[in-house]
């Protein structure tokens, strides 16, 4: 058994990271379905994922609940316990203020004003919040087996880590202070910094904008406080490394090494798992070397060029790959895979291609 097939069957939470447009969603969906075609109860959860990777699973994007693909039964032959979440973040916000927020009148409120639906999706750190949430409770509910985790798309690898952080410093924040409610004996200089502050912006928006804004924070402050509370046990689920594992998935390219080194170290710093690398786009496409010679002199001499100079590009692409792979290979910690996998030419369109994925990950020619 290798290294990612002892993932799969040992792991609570496996956690796809990457920079975005590497194919981690992708690899993702396969090693869910690989898990699940192995007999593991398993969720595929993912934010945001592509239009195309939905119509592959044949499943709605940002349900509200989780999903069985329709056609898995059909596909493999008999049931897979395979489920999939195209994860909606304000869905799982909405559920956070459920629990907070007791009061029905206050919920409707705060769900119908209109700084809450705009503010709930742009805030900082709340799409990556959102999606560990619901992680969390996947887990801690004793639900499916294995959670592999799709992170939000993102310009850096492990923004996943840094969503709540973020969250919690808009808490933090002065300005957000001003707008919380007075509580019980308030400073006479906050109070005085919020008369000054509602004179300001009342003009500047007129006092029914004011009055809307301060309301939003008022019933949103309780919600916020507990996101705030909650990044810590996030973490720590996390940081369990018997319950979870990080999965690198990058590409052949210079960046590549300096994405890896960036990755392992901050989740050694981390006290967090790191299990190994996949890599994608392994290979360019190969030109037909089996003609002969006398072959290759009936073509007209364009043809002949044209396919000179692909032979050319290939074999420096493939070297390029080559170099690539074996600098990923001598800065990798210890005891991590590097799992190289080819480009699919036509995309991939369905269960099938999902699981011959899923095959390649795991070594399976």
């Amino acid at each position: 058994m290798n290294t990612l097939d002892a993932l799969l069957r040992d792991r609570r939470v496996i956690v796809s990271t990457g920079a975005g447009g590497v194919g981690k969603t992708t690899t993702a969906a396969a090693l869910a379905l690989n898990a699940a075609l192995a007999g593991r109860k398993t969720l595929a959860l993912t934010v945001d994922p592509s239009r195309r990777l939905a119509q592959a699973l044949g499943v709605e994007a940002q349900t509200r609940e989780p999903v069985r693909p329709p056609r898995l039964a059909e596909v493999f032959g008999r049931e897979v316990p395979l489920d999939v979440w195209l994860l909606d973040p304000r869905g799982v916000t909405e559920r956070v203020i459920g629990e907070v927020v007791a009061d029905s009148k206050t919920r409707e409120a705060l769900f119908a004003n209109r700084l809450y639906r705009e503010l709930s999706t742009m805030m900082a750190g709340m799409a990556e919040y959102t999606a560990l949430e619901a992680l969390h409770d996947f887990v801690t509910s004793g639900r499916y087996d294995l959670v592999v985790l799709d992170t939000p798309p993102s310009r850096h690898a492990l923004d996943i880590l840094e969503g709540p952080r973020r969250l919690a410093a808009f808490l933090d924040g002065k300005v957000f202070q001003l707008f919380l409610p007075a509580e019980g004996t308030t400073s006479a200089l906050r109070a005085g910094a919020a008369r000054v502050l509602r004179s300001v912006l009342g003009r500047a928006f007129g006092e029914a904008e004011y009055d809307e804004l301060t309301h939003f924070f008022s019933a949103f402050a309780g919600v916020l406080r507990a996101c705030g509370t909650h990044t810590a046990r996030l973490e720590g689920l996390l940081a369990d490394a018997s319950t979870t594992a990080f999965v690198l998935v990058t590409t052949p390219t210079p960046a590549a090494r300096e994405e890896l080194t960036f990755v392992a170290e901050t989740l050694a710093e981390q006290h967090m798992h790191f299990a190994g690398i996949v890599l994608t786009r392994c290979d360019t496409a190969r030109v037909d070397e089996t003609a002969s010679p006398a072959e290759l002199e009936r073509l007209p001499a364009d043809v002949r060029t044209a396919l000179a100079e692909a032979t050319r590009h290939e074999t420096a692409e493939r070297a390029r790959q080559d170099e690539a792979f074996e600098s990923l290979r001598r800065v990798a910690p210890a005891q991590t895979f590097l799992q190289p996998i080819p480009t699919f030419p036509g995309g991939i369109d369905s269960l099938e291609d999902l699981a011959k994925v899923g095959d390649l990950l795991r070594g399976v020619p």
